[in-house]
């Protein structure tokens, strides 16, 4: 993990994807889920699933993102013939095809279809980027940048720890760290994100 974290330029790929995203789920059969009754857990896997699907329709992630989500779905308890059929597909699939896949998906489990511009769903894109940040697919810096522009200063209490983290990251360097004093600045920034992200997974999820 500290590797992963102290890393400059962010992971890419399959590989990335996937570790990020089994974070990500992982982090939805938590202590604080264990406890949850098959429904309530199920709500939750939806929710995640929705967050993906929202950043896919965004143009933020690529199809294999949503065809792994649509597994880790599968683990957390949900069940239906699209949602199965979801989670075999590859990430080259025909766009339009996929997105009448993941309609009927969110359909035959009688979920809501996600709205990119909802702020639900807009809470969970940013917990995803927690845990790409935590899984080392992003950097510190792009987590704050996500922070900030999902929400701003005017967005919900729960969030502004990472909205400001930009403003403290903004005052120090911009570039790869040159001397033991840009490097400390690096571990810093890294410990701060880390700190807030892991606060803002732990809260609960409406």
């Amino acid at each position: 993990m500290a590797l992963g974290l102290l890393a400059r330029y962010p992971v890419t790929g399959s590989v990335g994807e996937a570790k990020s995203i089994t974070f990500f789920f992982a982090s939805l059969a938590s202590d604080r889920m264990s406890g949850m009754v098959p429904d309530e857990k199920g709500g939750q896997a939806a929710r995640a699933l929705a967050s993906v699907v929202a950043l896919w329709m965004s143009g933020n992630v690529d199809f294999s993102r949503v065809v792994t989500a649509a597994t880790g779905a599968l683990v957390d308890g949900l069940d239906s013939p699209a949602l199965r059929d979801l989670a075999g597909r590859s990430r080259g699939e025909n766009r339009f095809e996929m997105l009448d896949l993941v309609e009927s998906a969110f359909a035959e489990l009688g979920e809501p279809f996600p709205n990119r511009d909802d702020n639900s769903i807009t809470m969970w894109k940013l917990r995803l980027r927690c845990g790409d940040f935590l899984a080392g697919a992003i950097t510190a810096r792009n987590l704050a940048i996500w922070g900030h522009s999902l929400f701003g200063h005017g967005g919900p209490e729960a969030v502004q720890e990472l909205v400001l983290l930009e403003d403290l990251f903004e005052s120090s360097w911009r570039f790869e760290p040159a001397n033991d004093a840009d490097r400390r600045e690096l571990a810093r920034e890294i410990e701060l994100a880390t700190a807030a992200a892991q606060k803002f997974l732990a809260l609960p999820f409406p």
